[in-house]
């Protein structure tokens, strides 16, 4: 019996710091989707606007909601409706892994514990920051050989024996049908035998084609195409859509950051956020009043805890998107006085060892936040930039792609430069970078290769 109460506490706490991560990767505008539906669900969930528009919600903290005492709870409890949580609690939340933000750090985190060797993993790299945000690879696989200076069969076996093979399926196909064919391949031992078929050699023709037609070509029954058919469409044709992408933000911002007197000041912008408390009816219920049954009484204090959960989770997100900004901007406040000349290299690997959080906390702060400041509106993943060493010191790699492009836009049309041409121009600035790397960041800027860029007679 002890044995299963462990392994149940385990399993909660599990779902709140899932709840937590998941709340914490939300911009303002999916935090009050996501507070709506909890509404919605949880009948002892209220919630009141801010009192004024500019103010900050700060809230009283109540006790914590683990291994409540009821009774205490019900005398004690503020109207507020935060539990605290202690400085182990939110440490555990702060420096869970949890999975990463991004297509890209997934598929790269699996790639650094998959084994290959140092060229094929570079290789691998280089295809994966070639997918869009569907997983795709868009572009022909001879171009990225070109960019990446290997033979263009090189390229394709790291393609297909060690990008394909990463999770989730799909991940690295060049159009949908090779997508489909990847997550059947999987499990076709347990898919229906036409499956296979239809989506190598007839997907299109399920659409121009109806079941009895496809069956009769077939020479199977009508039924055997359906349930062939209904499980195509089980398949994830965006293999990477699970991971969301930031195309197109909303650019309403989450945070504002100001100098004033010099010094730095942040503001949060969640006022539409509102107050969340517990209802006083629910309490008083559980607390006595009416003498409600106990299939309702394991009801309500189920709900208590959910709500609870939910409310130190939202309490959580706002602590640390309040600690990650402040850090950031600790480095970046030059930027706030001249703009882009003034950004300094800065990764997240410093800022979670500064405010002592796990890098996946810091890049779910930042993800689809947007900053006002004074230079103007920016996602906070803007102010992060690797660095390159330069003949003054470090320099940013915003920096670096600025002076590439500048290179790129002053070079003869007819004769464009070649990365390796790129890398020996940007040495002549102080810049020193290898090939692959500017071939690297050639393709973020979305320039063409050499080739691309050349002007036709």
């Amino acid at each position: 019996m002890k044995i299963i109460q462990r392994l149940e506490q385990r399993q909660i706490i599990s779902q709140r710091l899932q709840q937590s991560l998941r709340l914490l990767t939300l911009n303002n505008l999916e935090i009050e989707d996501a507070i709506e539906e909890e509404l919605e669900t949880n009948p002892v969930l209220e919630w009141e606007p801010s009192l004024s528009v500019g103010e900050s919600v700060r809230p009283s903290l109540a006790e914590r909601v683990e291994n409540i005492d009821w009774q205490d709870y019900f005398e004690n409890a503020s109207r507020g409706g935060y539990f605290a949580e202690s400085e182990d609690e939110f440490d555990q939340f702060a420096s869970a892994p949890g999975t990463p933000v991004t297509l890209a750090e997934y598929l790269m985190l699996q790639l650094e514990v998959s084994g290959v060797t140092d060229s094929d993993f570079e290789l691998a790299a280089g295809i994966i920051s070639a997918l869009d945000l569907d997983g795709y690879l868009r572009v022909p696989v001879a171009s990225v050989a070109e960019e990446m200076g290997v033979e263009p069969s090189e390229a394709a076996r790291v393609l297909i024996k060690i990008v394909q093979n990463l999770e989730p399926r799909g991940v690295g196909a060049r159009d949908l049908r090779e997508a489909l064919f990847l997550q059947y391949q999987e499990v076709s031992d347990e898919a229906p035998p036409l499956a296979g078929v239809i989506i190598d050699k007839y997907l299109e023709q399920t659409v121009t084609k109806s079941p009895s037609e496809l069956a009769a070509k077939f020479k199977v029954s009508q039924p055997e195409v359906e349930e062939a058919i209904d499980f195509i469409k089980s398949l994830e044709p965006r293999p990477g859509r699970a991971f969301g992408g930031e195309t197109n933000p909303s650019l309403i911002p989450d945070v504002r950051i100001e100098l004033v007197a010099g010094n730095v000041e942040i503001t949060l912008l969640d006022d539409r956020v509102g107050r969340l408390y517990i209802s006083p009816r629910y309490r008083a219920l559980l607390a006595g009043d009416g003498d409600p049954d106990q299939e309702t009484v394991r009801f309500l204090k189920n709900r208590l805890t959910a709500a609870a959960s939910f409310i130190r989770a939202i309490h959580q997100r706002r602590r640390t998107l309040e600690r990650v900004v402040a850090a950031i901007f600790k480095r970046q406040r030059e930027f706030l006085v001249v703009g882009e000349p003034g950004l300094k290299p800065l990764t997240m690997e410093e800022i979670a060892e500064q405010v002592g959080f796990h890098v996946s906390t810091v890049s779910r702060a930042v993800a689809r936040k947007v900053a006002d400041t004074p230079p103007g509106v920016y996602l906070l993943k803007y102010f992060f930039t690797g660095r390159v060493q330069a003949a003054e010191g470090p320099v940013s790699v915003k920096r670096v792609k600025a002076v590439l492009e500048d290179i790129i836009e002053d070079e003869n049309k007819n004769t464009p430069l070649s990365d390796e041409e790129l890398a020996a121009e940007l040495s002549e600035r102080g810049i020193r970078v290898a090939r692959r790397t500017v071939a690297k960041y050639r393709r973020e800027l979305k320039i063409p290769g050499k080739y691309g860029r050349m002007q036709r007679v």
